[in-house]
């Protein structure tokens, strides 16, 4: 079994402003590889560092997942043996924390998916709201997804004293490399066209992300040092 926790709080925390729910970036993209003839489980959670009881929903706007993949989401509030076309999660107070987790399970089948979802206040306009967007990819297939930042490269990986970020994509980026608990380690900003080297020679072994920001869009990719 393959599990992955991200928590919101690398980025920022929620915060309520003119009745309006927010978390930056606008969207959270979370690009994995699925261990075939296994269940991959990928739970966010959302920490409430308002003064207010926050109710939220969310909605599924798009699901391009192989129909004979096993595909569950659960939230606070139930797992629902499916991903349903939307719910409500049960509120939760200052200090609180909420969640959206996907268990899947590819069988032995190749193949590419997504899905997409909104995030927004219960009863409130759908318009106001943040995304999630799961990009899967299990074994060897035929097409691949093409990820947010498909000319932007991180090597190697593993890594060892060094880990080489390459930026070829027209867009300047901030970028932060995070350990398992959320805390970033190392953090800079990668102009378009251009190329760094990281010292991750005082990082201990083990496994971390490489959060990648354009403003509007976060791409995490994992990142393991090895020595």
């Amino acid at each position: 079994m393959k599990y992955i926790t991200l928590l919101l709080l690398f980025f920022a925390p929620f915060w309520v402003q003119a009745q309006i729910l927010s978390f930056y970036p606008d969207t959270i993209i979370v690009d994995e590889s699925l261990v075939l003839d296994e269940y991959n489980l990928y739970q966010i959670d959302f920490v409430n560092e308002t003064d207010d009881t926050l109710f939220l929903s969310w909605r599924m706007i798009e699901n391009t997942v192989p129909d004979d993949w096993f595909l569950q989401l659960c939230d606070n509030s139930d797992c629902y043996g499916t991903v349903p076309a939307y719910e409500n999660m049960n509120p939760f107070g200052p200090g609180q924390s909420a969640f959206i987790k996907l268990d899947v399970h590819p069988e032995m089948i190749n193949g590419t998916g997504m899905i997409r979802i909104l995030i927004y206040k219960t009863g409130g306009d759908i318009l106001d709201n943040d995304g999630i967007e799961f990009h899967f990819t299990a074994g060897n297939p035929t097409a691949t997804i093409a990820p947010g930042l498909s000319d932007f490269s991180v090597y190697p990986n593993p890594a060892d004293e060094s880990l080489f970020v390459d930026n070829q994509t027209q867009q300047d980026l901030m970028y932060s490399l995070c350990d398992g608990r959320g805390f970033g380690r190392i953090q800079g900003a990668l102009s378009a066209g251009t190329n760094q080297q990281l010292d991750v020679s005082d990082l201990v072994s083990g496994m971390y992300y490489l959060m990648l920001h354009t403003g509007e869009t976060t791409e995490v990719r994992k990142i393991f040092i090895n020595r």
